[in-house]
């Protein structure tokens, strides 16, 4: 009965959040916020939704799988809290929807913004030469570079594929620079791509400088062994091209006009992202074009919910909540004594910033992720307020989508270090059109601008 009715109510209010999101978005456009909430929804609580009702789930890379609720005794009390964090974010991400206003900045004082935007355009000087560094100290003086050179796309099966990640995993220390190399390959690279694309008018410097920075992203994504940082990139670099030709263009001022152009641009992301995924199944795994579908899917929809049900199960009926240090953040440890204690096996079951925050104080441990999450979102949503190009409001949008997967299998921060970031600096520090129209001259790169 709880599985019903904890179904039921979820679905209702999904269907609910949906239908807001569309008539906002009908409203206003695109915009980070209704952004969140329907990726939220479609790709973690609609699966969540169905979870209890199956028995394995569809991923022909791994037949074996279960569903979490098919393991357990207190697997309905799980289901319960499980389905409420996801009620108490759906809730908390609406009430900012309905009461923010898209075209007004609020709760962000001019003095405060002023301040904000001139840290970032300081912080940008310091980042470049520490990201320089900690690719160096990573890559040559730590274990990335034997990594990247034993790098293979594809496997014989999937027990080689995940052995080869575990070894590659337990070869990173602390104190070797990976997190360095993260943000530097995450953030400050494409932070650096998108600034040279805003000022940097000729071709011939462009394209080569672009070309050197994605692959100094894709040397870090392809060591870690994983597809969703390999695609990532690949997102976000192509993000950042087709904003290439779009820059030049003038503003246009029709609301129509810009809805359809953010409609294929996330359209295209949308399915780029999709046959990308496709694609790394069929080469990684060995599946035929049939089975990477719909291994994708099953990827997609029901594996973060399902992984998420582990630490529902686990905490606190079987480990006590870890504390405050947990809530926001998690270790390998912890995530493999979740899945030892969920399923009697040891792997890495990665879960979201909802069932991050609820290993570590419950309800409050989940509230405050998502208070945390609003947040960081209502930064870019001032931001958006302030009549930023429509170029520039597309390429945010694309560009805070791609890291949106990691919050399904990570915590809040591993969606910041993972690209997160990046939108936000974009918004706070490149170019805005003025309300009277035409564009502001100030910018960061005033002194690397190349006329052709």
């Amino acid at each position: 009965m709880i599985y019903w009715l904890g179904a039921a109510t979820l679905l209702a209010s999904s269907l609910i959040a949906l239908t807001l999101v569309w008539l906002d978005v009908r409203m206003f456009g695109l915009r980070p916020v209704n952004l969140l909430i329907g990726v939220l929804i479609l790709l973690d609580s609609a699966g969540l939704a169905l979870l209890p009702f199956l028995e394995n789930l569809p991923l022909p890379y791994l037949p074996e799988a279960k569903s979490a609720y098919t393991l357990s005794t207190n697997r309905e009390d799980a289901y319960f809290s499980h389905v409420a964090s996801h009620l108490l974010i759906q809730v908390l991400l609406l009430i900012y929807l309905l009461a923010s206003k898209p075209h007004k900045s609020v709760l962000l004082k001019r003095g405060i913004r002023s301040l904000l935007r001139r840290a970032i355009q300081v912080g940008f000087w310091l980042a470049v030469p520490l990201a320089l560094f900690f690719y160096v100290k990573y890559f040559f003086l730590g274990p990335g570079m034997e990594l990247l050179q034993g790098f293979r796309l594809s496997y014989a099966d999937t027990t080689e594929a995940v052995t080869a990640r575990s070894l590659a995993s337990s070869q990173v220390e602390s104190g070797q620079g990976a997190f360095g190399a993260q943000i530097a390959a995450f953030v400050v690279w494409p932070w650096l791509t998108i600034l040279l694309l805003q000022k940097v008018r000729s071709g011939l410097f462009f394209w080569p400088m672009w070309g050197i920075l994605w692959l100094l992203s894709t040397a870090y994504a392809l060591q870690t062994y994983q597809k969703a940082p390999v695609l990532a990139v690949a997102l976000i670099y192509l993000s950042i091209a087709l904003s290439r030709r779009a820059q030049f263009r003038r503003m246009t001022r029709s609301r129509q006009r810009l809805g359809r152009r953010q409609s294929i641009v996330f359209s295209i992301a949308v399915l780029g992202g999709f046959l990308g995924s496709v694609l790394l199944y069929s080469i990684n795994f060995g599946l035929s074009a049939g089975e990477a579908v719909v291994a994708t899917i099953g990827r997609v929809l029901l594996v973060p919910p399902n992984t998420e049900a582990f630490w529902f199960l686990v905490y606190p009926k079987q480990i006590a909540f870890l504390g405050p240090a947990y809530t926001w953040n998690t270790n390998i440890d912890i995530i493999r004594q979740t899945a030892l204690a969920a399923t009697g096996d040891v792997f890495s079951a990665n879960a979201s910033f909802i069932a991050v925050g609820w290993s570590g104080l419950g309800f409050l441990g989940v509230l405050l992720n998502g208070v945390a999450l609003l947040f960081y979102v209502h930064l870019i949503e001032v931001a958006f307020s302030q009549n930023i190009t429509p170029y520039l409001r597309n390429l945010i949008l694309a560009l805070f989508a791609v890291p949106l997967f990691f919050l399904l299998s990570g915590t809040v921060g591993d969606f910041l270090f993972k690209g997160g970031l990046t939108p936000l600096l974009i918004a706070w520090n490149l170019p805005l059109s003025s309300r009277k129209g035409g564009y502001l001259a100030h910018s960061l790169l005033n002194s690397l601008q190349l006329k052709s």
